[in-house]
């Protein structure tokens, strides 16, 4: 693209844009409303200028990276996959199996798994979803999607399917971890 093609916008598509943007953030917390927005800059390539990962803290401290301060407190806090659970805070069924798949992924080293693996640990720890199928499919629809199929086994629909988290669904779930920081 053209230096002279990049200077070239317009004006009532951006404001349609804006719109849209507000409407779809204006029932949300704080907290949720960056998520969505850093996720977005980062599903749009658009780089984000003087905007901290969390709040400053009285201190004036420095405040750190997303991607820092979660890896940190995964590091720190998280003995297990129910505490870890816990301290994401899933608010919807997706969230839920996405969390659990990504600690099955991240902490425990398998590349891919099974949605029931994630649904036997959602029922241990006492969070199952209505149809962890759905879930899993919702999270593969998503443009970006947070979680791919990698392989299905039988012919039938309800074959064994195994999935992997993406880059951005573990984008997402470190998202969910930053909230800890900002409370």
């Amino acid at each position: 693209m053209s230096e002279a093609q990049e200077v070239k916008t317009d004006p009532a598509a951006e404001l349609k844009a804006m719109e849209s943007v507000s409407q779809a953030l204006s029932g949300l917390q704080p907290n949720a409303k960056e998520r969505v927005l850093r996720w977005a800059a980062e599903v749009h390539e658009v780089k984000l200028l003087n905007v901290p990962a969390v709040k400053p803290q009285k201190s004036q401290a420095e405040p750190k990276g997303l991607e820092r301060d979660s890896e940190e407190l995964e590091q720190r806090q998280f003995k297990d996959v129910a505490e870890f659970f816990h301290m994401a805070r899933p608010s919807t069924e997706d969230e839920r199996a996405l969390v659990v798949a990504y600690w099955f992924q991240q902490h425990e080293g398998k590349e891919s798994w099974g949605s029931q693996l994630v649904q036997n640990q959602l029922k241990h720890i006492g969070e199952p979803v209505s149809n962890i199928t759905k879930s899993f499919t919702r999270l593969k629809d998503q443009r970006p999607a947070l979680v791919i199929q990698l392989e299905k086994s039988g012919s039938s629909r309800q074959g064994r399917k195994t999935y992997k988290v993406t880059h951005s669904g573990i984008t997402y779930v470190k998202s969910m971890l930053s909230r800890i920081t900002e409370e």
